[in-house]
């Protein structure tokens, strides 16, 4: 199974399972975000495994994975896939003092690269109609 498409991302804390962020996953490249920040990284899938480090920018209130001072942070993420959701642990690799339960479901798939708008000009009309 390919793992590009969008995926919902939770974290395991002390109220139970906590949305944090949607992320878009893309031939291995890591895009996401919330209203809280966003992360932009890397994934590999081999088999079942799937392993992601991403750099997280956080904007608003920070969480039990970024402790309270923390705005910026690299995080590691291991899991296993199986029936399109992925159960792991993630650290920050700065501090490897607690890892952290994640939970990564996949909600859909990415549309296909023909189904994106090639003409310029069809974008420049979307932009005008836009502006006016």
């Amino acid at each position: 199974m390919r793992a590009n498409g969008v995926w919902t991302v939770e974290m395991y804390g002390a109220s139970g399972w906590e949305n944090l962020a949607v992320f878009v996953l893309e031939d291995g490249r890591v895009m996401g975000g919330s209203h809280n920040g966003y992360v932009l990284g890397t994934y590999a899938l081999n088999d079942e495994k799937m392993r992601m480090t991403f750099k997280v920018q956080l904007n608003g209130t920070p969480r039990a994975l970024s402790g309270p001072d923390a705005q910026e942070f690299t995080v590691e993420l291991e899991g296993r896939l199986r029936d399109r959701v992925v159960n792991g642990l993630g650290v920050r690799t700065d501090t490897s003092r607690h890892a952290v339960p994640f939970r990564l479901t996949r909600m859909t798939d990415l549309p296909s690269k023909q189904t994106a708008p090639r003409d310029v000009e069809t974008r420049a009309e979307c932009a005008g109609e836009v502006a006016a």
